[in-house]
């Protein structure tokens, strides 16, 4: 008996290409393990497409998905700011009667630091590409929202921090 299924972590993945005239998908076979890129007739509307047009293509098609991927999960972490500002909160309350909690007020904006940089990261290294695929984007769009909400969540920390430390 298999615990772990060996297809959900090497899941099949359909490859397919764009044709540059009506954008149909075009499915890119394997043959013998090697992705099949010959030039080859669109199934839509029958142009010829070149072997450089379907490699291109494709990259576009594989990194516009992983794009979305990533920011999917990147917003998903959106939640977690409750989180961040009721410990922020709580701290700045707290801190008085608790003197331990300074510490975590500190560690509070260390960690929670890491979904702004996650999203900083995404735009630098998707957010730059010229495409007009919608779900791409809505990604796009909401992990600028994103960066704005997690840039003002510790704006809002380090008022808190400036005040309690100086006040």
């Amino acid at each position: 008996m298999k615990i772990i299924d060996p297809n959900f972590l090497n899941p099949s993945i359909s490859v397919f290409s764009n044709c540059p005239t009506c954008q149909g998908l075009i499915p890119i076979k394997r043959k013998d393990g090697i992705l099949d890129v010959e030039e080859r007739n669109c199934p839509h509307c029958g142009i010829q497409i070149y072997r450089e047009e379907i490699i291109e293509n494709l990259l576009r098609n594989v990194f516009i998905t992983q794009a979305i991927s990533s920011a999917n999960q990147i917003i998903s972490l959106d939640i977690a700011i409750f989180i961040f500002l009721s410990v922020s909160i709580f701290t700045f309350f707290y801190s008085s009667q608790f003197p331990f909690i300074h510490n975590l007020f500190i560690v509070c904006l260390a960690v929670w630091i890491f979904p702004l940089i996650l999203c900083i990261g995404w735009l630098y290294k998707h957010g730059q590409w010229v495409s007009n695929d919608e779900e791409y984007l809505q990604a796009k769009n909401t992990i600028k929202k994103s960066t704005v909400l997690w840039i003002t969540a510790h704006f809002f920390n380090l008022l808190l921090l400036i005040y309690k430390f100086w006040m």
